[in-house]
């Protein structure tokens, strides 16, 4: 059967990188995070990483205190709270540090470094729980009704009461406790191996430049129109993971073998209930949002035929996923994408646009890929007093604009959720977390396809809106169902290989 070529659009828009346009300087400090909010060098940090160990060290006079009276476990309760909040600056100093380039030794070093700090922390903190437990539920919610000032600790308090079945004896909290930092080596290894050690390939491209396919690399490579050069793209980056099959194999059985035990030391039946407890979510919502994704499996496939089709291809492969069913020809460089994405936003109001519009012109951002630098995106809200971090890998396309939008729409959440709260109750779950950001996406999507000025064009963010839904909706999905398989897989008894 004869497939109609795909189409190809040029396009130059007032609000995309032009023609003559002045170059944005990649190694302009504007275009990466100023940590001095946090502390001004590194000596300070570690100043006040030294005083915040002192500070966790004054957190055993409190045992045996919370029940003596509500102003007692007040007392407990600030002191302990304030010293989290001091330990997580100093945290996040040592953590955005270490992602812009995770082959610097003295980075890693300063980020164990505040890793043993917040292990300290846990292994100080090990008796609240059960004695606050041990208490009574009608005493410690006498001392709530009794105290305003333990109106922070509301949901904290709740929470260890809800958590109390799966709460083991002082004793036993004592015990894990000296194993945090270990429980987390799996995480820290993959992260090291993945972003510094493994020696990705170069490779060039049609118009002569040399690239390394690591993950930045692949992540603009993989959408290039000719297939022969994503095909070799693609395989360049993935048969140099297969190389390391069986180190990173082992990192992930580590890490299932460890949540398993994890688990079952907690009296929860399985990983699953474990997390979904965490957050108070039935097992039905996981359960039903699996099984639904796997009835719509016929309309993935046929946005699959359907791609085909557009980009004139009798077979697909999984390097034709990624590249858009028509050409864009623009550069959304990061100006554009604050300019777009704060005109996308109108929608929300003033306050919005004016208060994002302040915080992208700040240094929160670590914005252009470099060798060694953390892949991927993420927003660091954890320093309360200071603000979010945002780090990108901006390659000048379509989705780097839209990770510039969801990366937002967390930060301006956190942003919106300080205004609000105390650092107490400032935090969200993660079921919640992605909601405002995936939202910042869809009104992008949608501010693009109702300005489109041709119908290639529109066809271009439509496209787009499309590879979101399978990348959003059916893959992540894919991801959570492929998850628990492994877990179950481990809870039976097999083994992994």
């Amino acid at each position: 059967m004869s497939l109609k070529p795909a189409r190809y659009l040029f396009l130059t828009l007032l609000f995309l990188s032009l023609p003559g346009q002045a170059q944005i300087d990649r190694e302009d400090p504007a275009y990466q995070w100023d940590l001095q909010g946090l502390f001004v060098d590194i000596d300070a940090w570690d100043q006040e990483r030294q005083r915040v160990l002192g500070e966790i060290d004054k957190i055993a006079r409190f045992r045996g205190t919370l029940d003596e009276s509500s102003a007692a476990l007040h007392e407990a309760l600030r002191f302990i709270s304030d010293t989290y909040q001091e330990a997580l600056e100093v945290y996040v100093y040592a953590s955005l540090q270490q992602d812009e380039d995770l082959r610097n030794t003295a980075a890693q070093e300063r980020n164990q470094l505040a890793e043993a700090m917040f292990a300290r922390f846990s292994q100080a903190t090990a008796w609240m729980d059960p004695e606050l437990i041990a208490a009574g539920e009608e005493r410690i919610r006498d001392f709530i009704a009794e105290n305003n000032d333990l109106a922070p600790f509301r949901h904290q308090l709740d929470n260890t009461l809800r958590q109390a079945e799966h709460t083991l004896g002082a004793e036993a909290e004592q015990a894990l406790s000296y194993f945090s930092q270990p429980f987390d080596a799996p995480s820290a290894i993959y992260s090291i191996i993945a972003n510094s050690d493994i020696p990705f390939p170069e490779i060039t491209t049609p118009a002569g430049d040399v690239v390394r396919v690591d993950s930045q690399g692949y992540g603009m490579l993989r959408s290039h129109p000719e297939r022969a050069f994503r095909k070799q793209a693609f395989e360049a980056f993935w048969n140099t993971w297969l190389d390391y099959r069986n180190s990173v194999g082992m990192v992930l059985n580590s890490h299932i073998q460890t949540q398993v035990a994890l688990a079952s030391a907690r009296n929860f039946d399985s990983v699953l209930e474990r997390e979904l407890f965490e957050d108070k979510l039935p097992e039905a919502v996981y359960r039903t949002l699996v099984s639904e994704v796997n009835k719509a499996l016929p309309t993935l496939h046929r946005y699959f035929r359907l791609r085909a089709r557009m980009l004139g291809l009798e077979q697909m492969h999984y390097y034709d996923i990624y590249p858009p069913l028509v050409e864009l020809d623009a550069e959304f460089d990061i100006e554009s994408s604050k300019r777009i994405t704060l005109d996308a936003m109108d929608m929300l109001g003033d306050d919005w646009v004016n208060r994002q519009r302040e915080a992208i012109e700040e240094r929160w951002m670590h914005v252009f890929p470099q060798q060694g630098k953390r892949s991927g995106a993420y927003m660091q809200g954890s320093a309360y007093a200071v603000h979010p971090f945002v780090l990108l890998n901006h390659n000048d396309d379509f989705d780097s604009l839209s990770t510039f939008a969801h990366e937002w729409g967390h930060a301006m959440h956190t942003l919106y959720a300080r205004q609000t709260q105390p650092f107490e109750t400032a935090g969200y779950a993660t079921f919640i977390a992605e909601i405002p950001s995936t939202s910042l996406e869809l009104i992008l999507q949608q501010y693009m396809a109702g300005r489109a000025q041709s119908v290639d064009e529109k066809l271009f963010y439509l496209g787009y809106s499309l590879e979101n839904m399978r990348g959003t909706f059916f893959r992540q999905t894919m991801f959570a169902e492929f998850e628990l398989a492994l877990y179950e897989s481990v809870e039976r008894g097999d083994a992994l290989s």
